[in-house]
């Protein structure tokens, strides 16, 4: 049966998780719905994701995605081809956060100089109050072509060339990343990701999610690593706060919590690892505003019960929870 997550109002933004559909159309109905069900509008979209089982969804989700937005620019974006989805009758699962219309906050697009294929539409770069939002970069260079190979001088040339010319445009920096993802396509090496990440970071690396996809996971079989990220402007540096708690690492701004992908033998024991990060921010996991469970096919993960709602999304190798919460004002 095809059914999205509940969206949810988190102080100034809508998040809407698990968003699923065969046609686009309907999707993005459902989307501009919910968005005003709750205060908001396809106009003050922040950030899509977009998860596709096949390559032959991604041009009709992406024509009907440029349709809606009309003269828009359509939000930063990051795109996979993935193993599977929670819903096989589904060929798109998409994930949303948009600020309210009471908040105030108008999406900025950032000109950082970085290009976006064609077909797409989309801001790579994107700030919204004291949030800056970066689409998933690949190793591209001016001309679209893949400018590095393998996983570190992919890594090395996406942080150099497309992530710190956005920052840096948008007032912020390598510092004030407040959340990664990181999807690798095929065989890609971890630890040589992990390598280069920690060395661009100088051993301060924020929270991350690192995803292993099956190859070609993009839309060129030549890339095989996507970055994307969320970081804050420097005027609001003095209200990030950072959570370490063990190895699950997250970052809070204004109630917000970004916290880094968590690993483990099953979920029983990711979510165990979750719950101290989520008191220390002052809150708790049924505050989880939205949920992403990356898995590699076994287990009936999909039919899980988990004390917040969640979309599944099955990949290449490793069971990887990435966790958004927040925590409420007084």
């Amino acid at each position: 049966m095809l059914a999205s997550t509940e969206f949810v109002r988190a102080g100034s933004w809508v998040f809407g998780t698990g968003v699923r559909d065969r046609n686009p159309e309907k999707l993005f109905h459902q989307i501009h719905t919910q968005l005003n069900r709750l205060g908001s509008s396809m106009s003050l979209v922040a950030r899509l994701d977009q998860y596709y089982p096949h390559a032959r969804c991604v041009a009709p989700y992406q024509a009907a995605r440029r349709r809606v937005f009309e003269r828009r620019q359509v939000a930063p974006s990051t795109s996979v081809i993935v193993s599977g989805l929670q819903d096989p009758q589904a060929e798109f699962d998409v994930q949303v956060m948009a600020a309210t219309s009471e908040s105030g906050l108008v999406p900025e697009e950032i000109g950082a100089g970085l290009n976006r294929p064609d077909t797409s539409g989309y801001a790579p770069c994107l700030r919204v109050g004291d949030l800056i939002f970066v689409a998933g970069q690949l190793a591209r260079d001016a001309s679209d072509k893949l400018a590095a190979h393998g996983t570190e001088a992919e890594t090395d040339y996406v942080f150099r060339n497309r992530l710190l010319p956005a920052l840096q445009a948008a007032d912020s920096g390598p510092d004030l990343v407040l959340k990664a993802q990181v999807y690798l396509s095929g065989n890609e090496s971890l630890s040589d990701f992990q390598t280069a990440w920690k060395t661009l970071f100088q051993a301060r690396v924020p929270p991350t999610t690192v995803v292993a996809l099956r190859h070609p996971a993009f839309l060129t079989a030549e890339a095989t690593v996507e970055v994307n990220v969320i970081a804050a402007r420097r005027s609001a540096r003095a209200r990030v706060r950072r959570i370490e708690r063990g190895d699950a690492h997250a970052s809070m701004l204004d109630g917000l919590v970004f916290v880094g992908g968590l690993s483990g033998a099953d979920l029983d024991e990711v979510v165990e690892k979750a719950r101290p990060v989520f008191a220390e921010a002052g809150t708790g996991l049924s505050n989880v505003v939205r949920a992403l469970v990356f898995h590699p096919g076994r287990g009936g993960v999909a039919d899980a019960r988990l004390p917040f709602r969640f979309t599944a999304v099955e990949v290449q190798a490793g069971l990887t929870v990435d966790l958004w919460g927040y925590t409420p004002g007084p």
